[in-house]
Formats: structure tokens, sequence, C-alpha cells
């Protein structure tokens, strides 16, 4: 889980609190792809790690914020997207 406020972490991690979460921080690229191989659905921002997780066909739900949806899909795997009229994320 990444959060660009650091503030914020620590309660998205609480609120993530249940066996069938698995919180799995990475470091590097090769760590976040063994990461997606044990999960069975993915919870992401649109960005890069969309689109890894749609190229090992995962099923997403995919926040996106004021990115177009309609260019930036994940182009496979079965996905939910997650957008606001106003494309803000909070």
């Amino acid at each position: 889980m990444i959060s660009a406020i650091k503030s914020e972490r620590s309660s998205l991690l609480a609120g993530c609190q249940n066996e069938r979460v698995a919180l799995y921080p990475t470091a590097s690229v090769r760590e976040l792809l063994a990461g997606f191989e044990l999960c069975d659905r993915v919870l992401c921002s649109d960005g890069g790690q969309m689109h890894l997780a749609a190229a090992l066909n995962k099923s997403m739900v995919v926040f996106f914020g004021d990115t177009n949806q309609e260019l930036w899909h994940p182009w496979s795997g079965k996905y939910h997207i997650l957008q606001t009229t106003s494309g803000r994320l909070y």
C-alpha cells in the first residue's frame, strides 16, 4: 500500500485489518509482481501497478482520479473502475 502522504499511511493500514486483505509492501517491481501472484484480486489506483496487474490478467478494482479512464483503463483482466465525477480521490 502506498500513500503519497506519510501521515495517512497509519490510518489506512489500521482500516485494512482483515484476514481477507493482504498488505504486501514492496521495494521493487519484482517483489510487486510476486505479490500479485499471491492475490485473487488487486485493489490499486490508476498507474503502473494497474497495468502490471492487467498483464498478469488479475481481477482488479481501480481508483481513477482525474485520469481519462477511456484512454488509460486496464487492457486485460476483469476490472471495475471507481471514479468520482469531480475526479478527486478524497
